[in-house]
C-alpha cells in the first residue's frame, strides 16, 4: 500500500523540505527538539496539519529509499530451494540488507528502518515479484 499524502499544503511543504537532497542526506540537521518544533512553526506557516511528526518524516524518507534501494537490488536471493525454512531465511538476510542501506540514511539500524520507518508494502511487493519470477520448487518425496 503507497503512502498516499492528500493535503495539498502537507504535499507542497515536504516536497520543499526533501528538495534536492540526496538519498542519504538527513531531512532535519537540528536536534530532536528543535527539529520537532521547526517542522510544527514550518506546518503552521505553510497552513498545513499541526499533527505532523518527525516521525512522519522520517517514514516518507525510508519509503522513498526503500524503494529505490528495492529498484537496484541485484537479487534475488540465492536461488530458492523450496525448503521454506530455508528460502524464509534467505528473503529475510536480503531484507535485513536492503533495509540496511535505509537504515544509513536514518542513522539507525536495520531492524529499526525495516520494523518502524519503511512501509511493509515495499517489501512484500519485491517478495510477490520474486516468487512469481521463480515459483518455489516442490520437494521431491523420496
Amino acid at each position: 500500500m503507497p503512502l498516499v499524502i492528500r493535503n495539498p499544503e502537507t504535499v507542497k511543504f515536504l516536497k520543499e523540505t526533501m528538495e534536492g537532497r540526496g538519498p542519504k542526506e538527513p531531512i532535519w540537521t537540528a536536534g530532536s527538539n528543535e527539529a520537532g518544533d521547526a517542522l510544527k512553526s514550518a506546518m503552521k506557516e505553510v497552513g498545513g496539519p499541526d499533527d505532523v511528526k518527525l516521525k512522519d518524516l522520517r517514514t516518507i524518507k525510508a519509503t522513498q529509499r526503500a524503494r529505490e534501494v528495492v529498484e537496484r537490488f541485484p537479487g534475488p536471493p540465492p536461488p530458492l530451494s523450496g525448503d521454506k525454512k530455508k528460502d524464509v531465511k534467505l528473503i529475510t538476510r536480503a531484507i535485513i540488507k536492503m533495509s540496511a542501506q535505509v537504515a544509513e540514511v536514518l542513522n539507525n539500524t536495520a531492524t529499526q528502518a525495516r520494523d518502524n520507518y519503511i512501509h511493509p508494502e515495499v517489501f512484500r511487493s519485491w517478495q510477490g515479484k520474486l516468487l512469481s519470477r521463480k515459483a518455489l520448487p516442490k520437494k521431491r518425496s523420496k
